[in-house]
């Protein structure tokens, strides 16, 4: 790993989506500064960077899949205590069902996407599509992204929490039932709770389906994330207010905030690791 005070290089993604070798750092920030935008509109959609197919979206904030997304596997991750027993029994789908009531309950408008011309069961979000294969990586591969997770939480970054999330992955890698599940269940649940499910360019004659991200954006700075529409490079953001903002919502105890907290870091790392390589890591704090 090659690091500054808030830059960091993610060599161990397994993915094809990487930075062109003409755009130097400096750019990249520049252009990441450039394009951070007041919150236009409350839900949580993407960290995708791919502009959207038909018009300008609002800016609205983003992490891997959509809150309800990034919620739901953060969740089952940690045995998250506001499941009821129903759910765990029944599965994913009970349990999206009530992290999905949940979140809207908290005044959390969902989010997430698609893309154009989208074929079989997959909806174009690699967070999504490849959801169970994210779980798997975070249980196999969370120890190489500790110094990442150190470098973006400072001194908040716990251990425990962080073991906990790898382990709750594990778990999940493991279960048939979520390996089975159908995860364009997440999109339609976002519909159905009037949530938005934004609709992204596909070019299909791209092998990446138009992905060119330049880097993963940590963004620390609350009420502000990147007008994806209006900029002039594609990269992905991940915002981290709401990652905050559902994770004290959603409990009363330091130790599950913790763990959800940390647990909901790791998927936008294991999002990352599954999806691109050699990808810039730029961290901007308030």
């Amino acid at each position: 790993m090659e690091m500054t005070k808030e830059h960091a290089v993610l060599y161990a993604g397994i993915g094809s989506i990487e930075p062109d070798a003409q755009r130097n750092l400096a750019d990249i920030e520049a252009t990441i500064v450039k394009f951070e935008k007041p919150i236009e509109d409350t839900a949580v959609v993407c960290i995708d960077g791919r502009p959207s197919e038909q018009s300008h979206e609002p800016v609205r904030e983003k992490v891997a899949g959509g809150n309800l997304n990034t919620f739901l596997y953060a969740a089952a991750a940690i045995n998250w205590r506001g499941f009821s027993d129903e759910a765990r029994t029944a599965g994913p789908s009970k349990m999206l069902e009530e992290a999905a009531d949940f979140l809207v309950s908290s005044d959390e408008k969902l989010g997430a996407h698609v893309h154009t011309q989208n074929h079989g069961s997959g909806t174009g979000c690699g967070a999504i599509d490849k959801a169970h294969e994210i779980s798997k990586s975070c249980a196999e591969h969370a120890d190489e992204w500790e110094d990442y997770a150190k470098a973006i939480l400072g001194d908040s970054f716990d251990s425990e929490a962080w073991n906990s999330a790898k382990e709750g992955y594990g778990e999940l890698a493991k279960n048939a039932a979520w390996e089975q599940w159908h995860t364009n269940a997440i999109q339609k649940q976002v519909r159905k709770k009037f949530g938005v499910v934004e609709e992204l360019e596909n070019n299909t004659t791209d092998p990446n389906h138009g992905h060119h991200e330049q880097a993963i954006h940590i963004n620390f700075k609350e009420g502000y994330s990147n007008d994806r529409d209006q900029t002039n490079m594609q990269y992905f953001e991940v915002d981290v207010a709401p990652i905050l903002r559902m994770a004290r919502k959603a409990t009363t105890e330091e130790r599950e905030f913790n763990n959800l907290l940390h647990a909901m870091l790791m998927r936008q790392l294991g999002t990352a690791y599954q999806l691109t390589r050699n990808q810039n890591i730029v961290i901007t704090r308030q």
